[in-house]
């Protein structure tokens, strides 16, 4: 085929045959009738971020596309299951309400949440019991962790996870840096994700609970702070200059230091306890597969999706052996 001819499939000015999606349908590993659904083509999310600008437009086309798959098998599965959060759903404001101070925005969520003080527990539980689905997958790049779009469609807020990270302190930090994008950015600007960052910082180390506890500061305060708080060391130390806890010289002589032995892409310690798992989708598949009785070959249907490849977006659960001694 031409490229105007898709060009103009795509943008709906010609019809396709039943023979042209078969065929497709073949080419892509998609069954026919995923071809043939309504949709919606989207803009990709405006974004300012310094290291997407390093990812290269193909594969950022690709993960997205990646995600529109997602979007919709679950849209698919929400016309049949309906979801009640335990927790009110996340906030819209806008930063100029508090006159640029993220950390007041941050603090009020966690007040609309009812969070004690001190660090967040599970961030990813808290996330999802406010209805925001959390899709885990593989970017095949690490030039991006994560990224969300906002309710829309009769879809509830959705966080794109890259599984490629495994620390648990990155993923905790990535999720409540795409948390304040839902919050606050409806309309995306130059300066949100500097926002964003400012805000995560503020959702897990409120100002209040741990500035009395950036005092002395050394390598092993730091390894302390990070067990207790849940978030890297880096993040910990500017959390410290921004809250004038270290002077800018200090901070510059930790990041050196760090940087010489190597902390600054592994650090020494890691967080105890397993990661942080998103829940919320896996109950969508397992309410179908259980409750409402459908077999993977039904959803691969449903989905429009090869049944192989079904098996790669959502693995199936195997029942695990429990050994009687």
């Amino acid at each position: 085929m031409t490229q105007s001819s898709v060009s103009k499939i795509e943008a709906g000015y010609i019809i396709p045959d039943a023979s042209f999606a078969e065929k497709l349908g073949k080419a892509l590993r998609f069954n026919p009738n995923f071809f043939v659904r309504e949709g919606r083509l989207r803009s990709a999310p405006a974004n300012f971020h310094r290291k997407r600008q390093k990812l290269g437009v193909t594969d950022w086309e690709q993960i997205l596309a990646r995600a529109e798959v997602y979007r919709i098998c679950i849209d698919e599965m929400l016309r049949s299951v309906d979801l009640f959060p335990s927790r009110t759903p996340p906030p819209s404001i806008d930063p100029d309400q508090f006159d640029g101070r993220v950390d007041l925005i941050a603090d009020a969520v966690r007040q609309a949440w009812m969070l004690p003080r001190g660090p967040v527990q599970d961030v990813t539980a808290l996330i999802e019991d406010a209805g925001i689905i959390i899709v885990p997958f593989d970017f095949g790049t690490e030039l991006i962790d994560a990224f969300c779009q906002p309710a829309g469609d009769t879809l509830p807020p959705i966080i794109f996870q890259n599984t490629r990270f495994k620390n648990k302190d990155r993923i905790r930090y990535s999720l409540s840096h795409e948390l304040a994008h839902i919050v606050m950015h409806r309309i995306p600007k130059p300066e949100m994700e500097i926002e964003a960052n400012r805000f995560a910082a503020a959702f897990l180390m409120p100002e209040a609970d741990i500035r009395h506890a950036l005092y002395g500061m050394s390598l092993e305060k730091l390894m302390t702070l990070k067990l207790h708080w849940k978030t890297s060391m880096q993040a910990i130390l500017m959390r410290a200059r921004d809250l004038n806890r270290v002077t800018e010289r200090g901070y510059r002589y930790y990041q050196v230091t760090m940087s010489k032995r190597g902390w600054r892409s592994v650090e020494p310690i890691e967080i105890q306890g397993a990661i942080e798992s998103p829940r919320l989708l896996r109950n969508l598949i397992n309410s179908h597969l259980k409750e409402l009785g459908y077999s993977f070959d039904e959803l691969s249907a449903l989905f429009g999706i090869n049944r192989e490849d079904l098996s790669d977006i959502f693995p199936e659960e195997r029942p695990k052996l429990r050994l009687v001694t």
